[in-house]
């Protein structure tokens, strides 16, 4: 299996497990304007509890972060401008584009995820 293979499979089974936990909050998205976009983020990024220690992710299909990069606000600048087709963060959470998805989008705290991948040989 070659590296992109094996990036995939494990981003697959890691937000799998992350979306079927069962405790995780869902926020239908409301359109792909500027505004809609800004309230779709802001009403997923108040479900999650953060502290002091939070690493906070948005992990997205990559046309999603395409399209988020490429939205101007009025004035015609970038509406994020840390944020590249290819990742980056808005507002301090970390953008990552994944394979693994192609519809949703997953808001997650690295500091209250925890992972076992069995024994190590």
């Amino acid at each position: 299996m070659n590296c992109a293979k094996a990036s995939r499979a494990t981003d697959i089974d890691f937000l799998r497990r992350v979306i079927a936990a069962g405790d995780v909050d869902t926020v239908p998205a409301t359109g792909a304007t500027l505004d809609a976009v800004i309230a779709d983020l802001s009403t997923a990024l108040v479900l999650v509890d953060v502290g002091a220690a939070s690493k906070v992710y948005i992990i997205a299909p990559p046309k999603v972060v395409r399209a988020w990069a490429l939205l101007r606000g009025t004035a015609g600048a970038p509406a994020f401008p840390e944020l590249g087709i290819l990742g980056g963060s808005i507002s301090g959470a970390i953008v990552v584009p994944s394979d693994a998805l192609t519809n949703t989008v997953v808001v997650i705290d690295a500091a209250q995820v925890a992972a076992d991948t069995g024994p190590v040989l």
